[in-house]
């Protein structure tokens, strides 16, 4: 299967909220936060369009503290369409994107062009410095992006 079709099946932001069952609390709290100031949603409309692919779980604090902050950006840019997988059932997909260590780690990010070709990936706990953050891309304005949502 290759990223588009994994895009194409992955939930919308409500569809995945319905089926949370751990941390519901901490996904609504961080949903409702304010997310980005209009100089960062011009910088995201300017970028678009562009697929976002979630994989989590919800029981992570990591997945339940970013997720909803790439829902309302969705939400807030045209052209910027956003997808979650649930990481237990897409097992193959997370073997194509192992962190140090050859380990699995969530969240994981894929930023897909319209084609589905991958432009950059991002997976485990962001950091606050970008030496240590693992962003995987050519496309230095996605690099900007993750900084944005942080």
């Amino acid at each position: 299967m290759n990223l588009q079709d994994y895009f194409d099946k992955g939930l919308h932001y409500e569809e995945f909220r319905k089926k949370v069952e751990v941390n519901l609390d901490v996904l609504d709290e961080v949903y409702g936060q304010p997310n980005l100031m209009p100089s960062d949603l011009q910088f995201f409309k300017d970028l678009a369009p562009l697929n976002i692919l979630a994989v989590g779980e919800d029981w992570c604090p990591d997945v339940v503290h970013t997720l909803p902050r790439w829902a309302r950006l969705a939400e807030q840019v045209e052209g910027i369409s956003f997808r979650i997988l649930i990481k237990k059932e897409v097992p193959d997909l997370m073997q194509q994107f192992l962190g140090p260590g050859n380990k699995e780690r969530i969240p994981l990010y894929l930023f897909l062009d319209q084609q589905g070709n991958r432009i950059a990936s991002w997976s485990g706990r962001a950091r606050v410095d970008r030496k240590s953050t693992r962003l995987n891309s050519s496309h230095d304005q996605i690099s900007y992006a993750v900084f944005c949502l942080k």
